[in-house]
């Protein structure tokens, strides 16, 4: 979707996720008229200075540009095919472009054609569906002219004027001011006119077929009609309604309000399923009358069809359920105890009928004779399979969906009972080391899902020797955390009623306290944290991590009052799903993921494993049945519901186990095309109900006194994660970015038998929806499920308030590698990530201030424009030449910001302005990734290089490119530095100086004076290193990938002599190399024990800030060359940057960021 504002901007958004793909910026143009290509991803711009644009979308180019008109552009329009473009004046003129070719060509331009006004704007013209004709209003306003679509000529003119219209007594001639063509098998043409009227005209002859009154108060701005001619939209008084085409209800219109403003355009999406309209903002509307389903009698609901309905009728088909329900509901002549809440229905529509399976019959049990005659069970209703002749024609049915009078909870498509009948006892579970016959066959593979755990892949372990200072020597503290790990699973805990709320990243956990946003942090992982455990009393926390190579998986339990670790756990062989304690906190479950399918439950009275289980496939979620002592269930993989007793009556505790028995419907894919039904995620409610959410967005209810099924509903569209449930009302929580709220009062009542048509409160009732930035990953919330904490799978805490409508975020982070950090100051500092986004943060609170999102692009490198010094203004108060007074005036302090510019992947190079929040420049100075940008010294040039090793001069202001340096082509450019001192006395042409590094370890240093245009090389370093790469493999110098496997190369100008150049990269031995340029020669060394990934020199200390592949970071001693290793990340350390103060150092491992306070 397209849209222009007044801002001056043209902006491409995605309707699937809602977010801006790309924007078009034209400062000196107002963009007032926008059309896109039915097929292309190509649209057409119409300016204010009658400017006609047509730009690529992908391409981000201009195709081709038209300056025919010299008023405003005041309608745009492609015909269907995209064979052809139509612009109209403001002034009278209409033009027809040849679109079937890039260049555009102008075909035709009629002058005095159209109705002169910008009143008629942004839809001036409209175009037949059929591509046959083109209407507008012109030449007069008082007329409709129709044209013939390829040529212009003129086919038919309606006088509005000399219609016999209802009205006769009017004493103002009523104008046209708006034309809309219907689809083409209806074969209408409407105007709206100034006097509020609707005219229908039969599109051939223009005879007048229909006039409707009033159909706004003031006047309508914008209308269109649904593609299968059953509704029209109109715009007005800052409403929104929509019709009934026909006009022939009592009532033909609903109305809805969501606008403050004018309201500039509506339209109905291309699947009629939604409505987006513009204003004062960008509201969709999703669009209900093509969706409802009708509720039908006797519990029984037509087969979808794929023949045509003409057929149906002719060959007099009956419709059969496929689905046996209850028979057993009876009408009643009571009144309704709520309103009939109409249910929504989605038809799938299948493009080859052999996608349609049927039911396997051979594969479903006979539950009846595996019955016992004590025990109850729910068992699904059959299904009976559905003959479809393959060889029959496939057609789609366009069946009106219609609200009825009353709906049972039970008697829905989406809500279905189960008969009653016998359920088996429980039995042993297996003991760890067996596993049942069909596991033994095929291993589990890794599961699609998810809600399954799966650590993020890393290649790099902890170091196993470093060096760590006593805390009192110690130069680094940990201050704080920035971000939450969306990867991990029910990695957050919030405790309504003692406010504890910890979360996780990477291996640390935070504990925040919200009120004061203060950080105490929980370190004894070396691994990432997968999921974490809160005990009831919230005296103990548990955390899980995984194993990777020497590394065991542990689970730390951590003192919540003094903050420290009381234990640590090891048995799982690798990463760990979830955990769970019992109600009283007497035990602790943990399940191991689809690799081991194990189920250990702990002690935690003296912390030892009580006894331990193994499942055949992979368990997703656990959870103790908060009503029954020592119950607790598990789901997981291909539909299995395990309920487990630990029996403790034995003189051995032990676990036994009872397979639930699934309906076979719930086993049926109804949203995904193939594969298999997963349960992933479960929660217990009052009356013995436990609900069990799928991957294919059902939720189904259990009876956990017959561990049985008795009915579900479909819920979402998407995997369901997240599952809450708390006095009667049940949220769910997807991989849709869907939270879900829902009224759930009297579902107990579908245990019984009989009618369900008196359920309480109306039963099943979706309270209200909000959307996230994520799949969701985590939830927790307070008794009334008013409030509460939702974490996503992009880094983001959101706080929830269901009676607010609101969503606050309360944790920011990137989930992709973070590439690039620069500071603006000491308040704010930028990130750039793998997918696109530049994000600005405050220092101070750790808040996300302002993001950039730029698509399907990498971004590399940034850095900030220098700082302008600061200011101050003088003014003579007396003159006198015995006492003169004068004023000392300092500028008025406010936030603002330095531009930050940004290298991508693309090769291209934004700017963006933080205090306008917006990109002012984008150029593309690169045909390769940009690996490394910095501002000059001076701010007056922009310095940037390349993989391919060429570095690039370019302007801020005018983004032209002024020189490019091949020097050190052939390699990539790691690191560009600047000095800012122009008192060097180092005996250059220019004051300023700045250098380069390439990966094969030259570094270049140059001397320039960008209001000189001048630049020089003034050395040029060279540093040795064996032929081979640190694990031993010989070097070819002709294969340019090597420099991937070698620590990089890095360089900068020392902050403590100015004299000198401080580098370290791979080389005969690991160690920093201090180069003096006065005399060109390194004059002295500092050890090292590991290969440095990044460097940097803190400005307020002699301190050198190191970051290594093994985890570690390491702070040097400028001068005295001693070091201190600190740990507290779970990956390579790619990042590290002091405050422009030098008062803390910031580490970033893939997208961990931790800011630590330097004490010395």
């Amino acid at each position: 979707m397209a849209t222009v504002s007044e801002d001056h901007t043209i902006r491409v958004w995605e309707l699937d996720t809602l977010q801006q793909v790309y924007d078009f910026s034209a400062p000196q143009e107002s963009p007032c008229a926008v059309s896109y290509h039915p097929s292309q991803q190509v649209f057409a711009c119409g300016f204010s200075n009658g400017c006609v644009r047509v730009f690529n979308v992908a391409t981000t180019s201009m195709l081709a540009e038209h300056k025919q008109h010299r008023g405003k552009v005041i309608g745009l329009a492609y015909s269907p095919s995209g064979e052809y473009l139509y612009s109209a004046g403001a002034l009278g003129s209409v033009a027809i472009y040849d679109g079937s070719e890039n260049v555009y060509n102008l075909l035709r331009l009629l002058g005095n054609t159209i109705a002169r006004g910008d009143k008629f704007g942004p839809d001036a013209i409209a175009v037949g569906m059929d591509g046959r004709h083109v209407a507008f209003v012109g030449p007069t306003e008082f007329t409709i002219s129709i044209l013939d679509a390829r040529s212009l000529d003129e086919v038919l003119r309606i006088d509005i004027t000399s219609l016999n219209t209802a009205d006769n007594t009017r004493t103002v001639l009523d104008t046209a001011t708006r034309v809309c063509y219907s689809p083409s098998h209806v074969k209408q043409l409407l105007v709206t006119t100034s006097n509020n009227k609707l005219l229908k005209f039969d599109a051939r002859t223009g005879r007048l077929l229909a006039e409707i009154d009033n159909i706004h108060r003031s006047g309508c701005t914008s209308l269109d009609v649904t593609r299968d001619g059953r509704h029209l939209m109109t715009a007005g008084d800052r409403v929104i309604k929509i019709w009934d085409y026909h006009m022939r209800l009592d009532l033909n219109f609903q109305v809805f309000i969501g606008h403050s403003e004018l309201i500039g355009k509506v339209v109905f999406t291309p699947d009629s399923l939604g409505v987006v309209s513009v204003g004062e903002a960008i509201f969709l509307w999703e669009f209900l009358a093509n969706k409802r389903e009708p509720t039908t009698m006797e519990g029984r609901t037509p087969v979808k069809s794929y023949i045509s309905r003409e057929d149906a009728e002719r060959e007099d088909i009956q419709f059969r359920s496929p689905v046996r329900r209850n028979l057993e509901m009876s009408l009643t002549d009571m009144p309704r105890r709520s309103p009939p809440k109409p249910s929504r229905y989605d038809p799938p529509r299948f493009s080859n009928i052999s996608a349609i399976h049927p039911v396997p019959n051979g594969e479903i049990h006979d539950a009846a004779s595996e019955m016992s005659d004590d025990e109850e069970v729910l068992i699904g209703p059959p299904l009976r399979e559905n003959a479809i002749d393959e060889t029959e024609t496939e057609t789609e049915t366009e069946s009106v969906a219609e609200i009825t009078g009353h709906e049972s909870l039970g008697h829905g498509r989406q809500v279905e009972p189960h008969r009653r009948h016998q359920t088996p006892s429980k039995k042993a579970a297996p003991p760890l080391g067996t596993i049942r016959k069909a596991s033994k066959l095929v291993a589990n593979c890794k599961p699609s899902v998810h809600k399954h755990f799966v650590q993020r892949e890393k290649f790099c372990t902890l170091a196993q020797r470093r060096y760590t200072a006593p805390p009192n020597q110690s130069a680094l503290k940990l201050k704080s955390v920035i971000g939450y790990n969306g990867n991990g699973r029910g990695n957050m805990i919030w405790n309504p009623e003692t406010g504890f709320f910890a979360y996780t990243s990477g291996c640390i956990v935070i504990v925040e306290d919200l009120n004061a946003g203060t950080q105490k942090h929980l370190m004894g992982h070396t691994e990432e944290i997968s999921t974490m455990a809160l005990q009831n009393d919230c005296q103990i926390l548990a955390s899980g991590s995984g194993s990777f190579q020497m590394a065991k998986s542990q689970i730390c339990l951590w003192d919540i009052q003094t903050m420290t670790c009381k234990n640590v756990l090891t048995y799982h062989e690798y990463d760990i799903v979830c955990m769970a304690y019992s109600r009283d906190d007497k035990f602790l479950v943990s399940v191991g993921d689809y690799r081991e399918c194990s189920i250990v439950v702990w002690s935690t009275y003296n912390y030892s494993v009580v006894t331990t289980s193994k499942t055949a496939l992979p368990v997703h979620d656990l959870k103790w049945d908060p009503y029954t002592m020592n119950e607790f269930v598990s789901v997981g993989q291909n539909g299995t519901v395990l309920f487990w007793l630990l029996d403790e009556t034995g003189a051995n505790v032990a676990l036994n186990v009872h397979e639930g028995e699934v309906p076979e419907e719930l086993l049926q894919m109804h949203h995904m095309g193939s594969g298999q039904v997963d349960f992933t995620a479960l929660e217990f409610a009052g009356d013995s109900i436990l609900f069990i959410t799928s991957n294919n967005g059902t939720v189904s209810a259990w009876d956990t006194r017959h561990n049985s099924c008795f009915m579900h509903w479909e819920s979402d569209t998407q995997e369901i994660g997240i599952i809450i449930c708390r006095r009667g009302r049940l949220l769910t929580g997807s991989v849709s970015r869907s939270l879900k709220l829902w009224s759930v009062v009297g579902i107990g009542e579908m245990k019984l038998p009989g009618d369900h048509n008196n359920m309480r409160q109306g039963g099943l009732t979706m309270e209200d929806e909000m959307n996230l930035d994520g799949p969701i990953t985590c939830a927790a919330f307070d008794d009334t499920m008013d409030m509460g904490i939702v974490g996503t799978g992009t880094g983001t805490l959101w706080y929830v308030n269901w009676n607010e409508r609101t969503s606050i975020r309360l944790v920011s982070s990137h989930m992709n590698k973070v590439n690039g950090l620069a500071f603006a100051d000491n308040r704010f500092f930028a990130t750039c990530a793998d997918d696109g986004s530049l994000r600005v943060w405050s220092i101070h609170d750790r808040e996300q201030a302002l993001q950039f999102q730029v698509m399907d692009q990498s971004c590399m490198c940034l850095a900030f424009s220098p700082l302008q010094p600061e200011v101050s203004t003088f003014s003579t108060v007396s003159n006198l030449p015995e006492a003169p007074v004068v004023a000392h005036t300092k500028r008025e302090e406010r936030l603002h910001l330095p531009s930050v510019v940004a290298g991508y992947s693309d090769g291209t190079i934004r700017m963006f302005d933080l205090n306008k929040v917006e990109m002012v420049l984008k150029m593309h100075p690169h045909a390769v990734s940009v690996t490394a940008v910095s501002f000059s010294s001076d701010g007056r040039m922009i310095l940037s290089g390349g993989s391919d090793g060429l570095i690039a001069i370019s302007s801020p202001t005018t983004g032209m490119t002024i020189r490019v340096i091949n020097d050190h082509k052939g390699a990539p450019i790691t690191n560009i530095d600047i000095t800012f001192k122009e008192d060097q006395n180092l005996a250059y042409s220019a004051p300023l100086l700045w250098l380069a590094t390439s990966a094969d370890r030259r570094v270049s240093v140059w001397s320039a004076d960008w209001s000189k245009d001048f630049c020089e090389l003034v050395d040029w370093l060279t540093f040795p290193a064996p032929a081979f790469t640190p694990e031993g493999t010989v070097i070819k110098k002709s294969d340019q990938s090597y420099y991937s496997q070698l620590p990089p190369s890095l360089a900068m100008f020392s902050l403590e002599e100015p004299d000198i150049i401080v580098y370290t990269g791979y080389g005969m031995q690991k160690q920093v190399q201090f180069y003096s340029m006065s005399q060109r020669k390194v004059m002295r060394t500092a050890a090292l024990t590991h290969w440095t990934s990044h460097l940097d020199l803190s400005s307020g200390g002699n301190l050198i800030a190191l970051g290594a592949n093994e985890r570690l970071l390491k702070v040097l001693d400028y001068y005295e060359s001693s070091f201190q290793d600190y740990i507290g990340h779970c990956d390579s350390v790619q990042l590290v940057r002091f405050s422009p103060d030098g008062k803390m150092l910031f580490s970033v491992a893939h997208s961990e960021m931790l800011i630590w306070e330097v004490a010395l």
